[in-house]
Parts: structure tokens; sequence; C-alpha cells
């Protein structure tokens, strides 16, 4: 099962190694990461229906899960960024 946090909007995954309280903690349990403030991770499966979209993944927290949706955007709509090397 996969633990993370929402940070910003960004999502962070657990990893093998955490500090908490000043301790660290390597390959934490379960019940370890959700004392830490990581939440269950619900990943869906990505839609294929519609091919000339992006896809942008977007999640959403309760009390003991993040879940992942998907949100369909279309290309054309898309701002254009532009890099420059100085």
């Amino acid at each position: 099962m996969k633990y993370a946090k929402l940070i910003n909007g960004q999502l962070v995954f657990s990893k093998q190694q955490e500090v908490f309280e000043g301790k660290t903690y390597i390959n934490p349990k379960d019940d370890d990461l959700i004392r830490f403030g990581f939440l269950e991770y619900v990943e869906s499966e990505k839609p294929t229906e519609k091919k000339w979209y992006y896809l942008i993944p977007q999640y959403s927290e309760t009390s003991t899960q993040i879940v992942q949706s998907w949100e369909y955007v279309n290309p054309t709509c898309q701002p254009q960024f532009w890099i420059y090397h100085i």
C-alpha cells in the first residue's frame, strides 16, 4: 500500500527512511506512517477514451485517504511556455 502527503497541492510519497520527532525510522510500518501524517494513496487508472486531450492528475484529501482523479484539458487551450537562453 502507498502512503503520501499533500503539501501545497504537490503529492509527496513516503520514503524508506523517515525522520519524525528527531528519530530516524528505516522502512516504517503502515501505522508509523499514519502517525507521521501520511495518508493512504488511492490511484485511479488513466482514462483512454479521449485521445486528443491532456490529462492532469487531481488530488482530493479525506480524513484517511488521498484520492487521485483525472481532468481533461483541451491541448489548444494550453499556454505556451518559452525557454530563453541567455
